[in-house]
């Protein structure tokens, strides 16, 4: 129940937490922190394109 509630706002929710991420991350640049942004853009990536597999991930039990 709880997951399906969010099948449909998770790409919103996730946009604006990659967003507020790398602004964060430039605000607080350090060498270490490009792991960061490698993550942000894989999530921007998948939000973007919402491959098959993740609606069969979201709506597992």
């Amino acid at each position: 129940m709880g997951r399906s509630s969010l099948s449909a706002a998770w790409p919103a929710l996730t946009v604006v937490a990659c967003l507020l991420s790398l602004v964060l991350l430039v605000l607080f640049w350090n060498t270490w922190l490009v792991f960061g942004v490698v993550i942000d853009i894989a999530l921007l990536t998948v939000a973007a394109i919402r491959p098959d597999w993740v609606g069969r991930v979201l709506s597992a039990s």
